[in-house]
């Protein structure tokens, strides 16, 4: 790859400025998400970095650094778990001391003017791990960086009321454009039939006139979808389930359905239920 876009996120933020910073031929764009020119943004005093190295010691793979991190998941004990099987997937206790060690010593103060590249950062205001002082302080010496202040605690930025916000802010920085809103989701009419009292009718027509019965059911059934304009779903034995863009038609088409089921000698039930699939 000749060239490419960089996105760094927190400490990863610094480690990609110094590369376009060193690098600007090989990186069309530069985006820093929560990220800092110095490490007291993150941990400001040793006393600060001495208590998070406690925690890696004594607790780490617990998940209950997850408050730091993403603090709005803080009371979610499935999230907790999930965030204490990241912690021990990333790294030992010896390697993320190791680390934390290593982003202590960071500091590219002196690099961001002699950025060249079209930068974009990214800060959410009330970040509980890392202050947006340091996003601030990027964005404004890093010349003609563009940058876009969001609300919200956390500080990964997957989580939170505005995290695909922030998806979009990136793409739109990087393509010129933001994708177009997929609406999955409709409102939709459900119709649920059923024979009433169908196995005692089953019972007295016998297998053959039984499975005549029930084709014939269906055939009434499958010509007033048509009619009303609803979509079969699936059967359920002696019933159907369909679909309307409208409760209207459901209603309608209902009402038509037990009409003419009812010269075969049988009564439906029909419910409607309005519904938001997911």
């Amino acid at each position: 790859m000749e060239q490419a876009a960089l996105l760094g996120i927190s400490e990863g933020g610094s480690l990609t400025a110094l590369f376009a910073a060193t690098y600007p031929e090989r990186c069309s764009a530069l985006v820093l998400y929560g990220s800092f020119a110095r490490f007291t943004s993150w941990l400001p005093t040793e006393e600060a970095l001495a208590g998070f190295l406690g925690y890696i010691d004594q607790a780490w793979g617990s998940g209950g650094a997850l408050p730091f991190f993403a603090p709005s998941l803080a009371n979610d004990p499935a999230a907790q778990q999930w965030f204490g099987r990241l912690e021990r997937l990333g790294a030992s206790p010896a390697a993320a001391t190791a680390l934390m060690r290593m982003n202590s010593q960071i500091d590219i103060s002196d690099i961001t003017s002699n950025i060249r590249v079209p930068t974009l950062v990214i800060h959410r205001k009330n970040d509980a791990c890392i202050n947006v002082e340091g996003g601030r302080y990027l964005a404004e010496r890093i010349p003609g960086a563009r940058y876009i202040e969001l609300p919200g605690i956390d500080h990964a930025p997957w989580v939170g009321d505005n995290a695909m916000e922030i998806a979009d802010d990136i793409e739109e920085f990087l393509t010129g454009t933001r994708a177009p809103v997929t609406i999955d989701r409709v409102l939709a009419t459900v119709l649920f039939t059923d024979i009433v009292g169908s196995t005692e009718k089953a019972a007295a027509l016998g297998d053959r006139r039984w499975r005549d019965l029930l084709d014939n059911h269906h055939a009434t059934i499958r010509r007033n979808l048509a009619r009303f304009r609803g979509h079969e779903v699936k059967t359920t034995g002696d019933g159907i389930l369909a679909t309307f863009d409208g409760p209207a038609r459901g209603v309608r088409c209902a009402c038509a359905i037990a009409d003419e089921i009812r010269p075969l000698g049988i009564e439906v039930r029909a419910g409607l239920l309005l519904a938001s699939p997911k």
